[in-house]
């Protein structure tokens, strides 16, 4: 049972990388972001050191 669910884990995945996400960044360069801002914080790596705890003392 684990072996096929797996395999449809997987067919998910392939599906998503080769139909969707394509898909998704057409729509994203015809019509603009939804969150622009996030998008260029997660790429550009400042919304990782936001998480960092601020420093004391």
């Amino acid at each position: 049972m684990n072996d096929v669910l797996g395999a449809l884990d997987g067919a998910k995945a392939e599906f998503y990388r080769r139909v969707a996400a394509p898909y998704e960044d057409a729509k994203i360069a015809d019509s603009g972001d939804v969150y622009p801002s996030l998008r260029h914080a997660l790429f550009s790596g400042s919304w990782f050191r936001s998480l960092e705890p601020a420093p004391t003392g």
